[in-house]
C-alpha cells in the first residue's frame, strides 16, 4: 500500500541548495517580511558564497511561488491527508532543487559580497558586512 501522505515543503533557499546536494556551512536571512539571504556551501568539492533574496508572499518570492502549494494545501487549505497528491509532492521538490541548483551555479566570493553590499547605505547592510566578515573563514580556509 503506498503512503498517500506524502507532504513537501520547502522552507527557505538553504533547504533548496541542500536538494541540490549542497553541505550548508551557514545561512541567514536578513530583514523581516522579505530580504536578503547569504549562504557559505559546499559544493562539488568547492567551498563559495551564495546571494539571493526572498518575499514575504507567493507573489514575491519565487521559492514559495513554485513549491509552496503541496504544504499549503494540507495546512492553510484544510484539506485531509486523502487529498494529498503524491506526484505534486514530487514535483515541488523537483523545482525546489532546480532553484537551488541554479543560486549554486553563480558562486560568490567575500570579497565580491562586501563590495556589493559596501556600496548600498539602505536595508540591512551592516549586519550583513557583519556576517560575511564573520563567516569568510569558513569559505576561504580551503583556498
Amino acid at each position: 500500500m503506498t503512503d498517500r501522505r506524502e507532504t513537501f515543503y520547502c522552507n527557505d533557499y538553504a533547504e533548496a541548495m541542500a536538494l541540490s546536494g549542497a553541505k550548508i556551512l551557514n545561512y541567514e536571512q536578513f530583514g523581516s517580511y522579505q530580504g536578503e539571504w547569504l549562504a557559505a556551501v559546499e559544493y562539488e568539492g568547492r567551498k563559495f558564497f551564495v546571494a539571493g533574496s526572498y518575499g514575504s508572499c507567493s507573489g514575491c518570492d519565487a521559492l514559495e511561488a513554485e513549491v509552496g502549494h503541496c504544504y499549503s494545501n494540507i495546512h492553510y487549505g484544510g484539506a485531509d491527508d486523502d487529498d494529498i497528491d503524491p506526484c505534486s509532492c514530487a514535483a515541488s521538490r523537483e523545482t525546489a532543487r532546480r532553484i537551488g541548483l541554479g543560486y549554486l551555479e553563480d558562486p560568490r566570493t567575500a570579497d565580491e559580497l562586501l563590495k556589493y553590499f559596501g556600496e548600498h547605505t539602505w536595508g540591512d547592510y551592516e549586519e550583513i558586512i557583519t556576517w560575511l566578515q564573520a563567516n569568510r573563514a569558513l569559505v576561504e580556509a580551503e583556498a
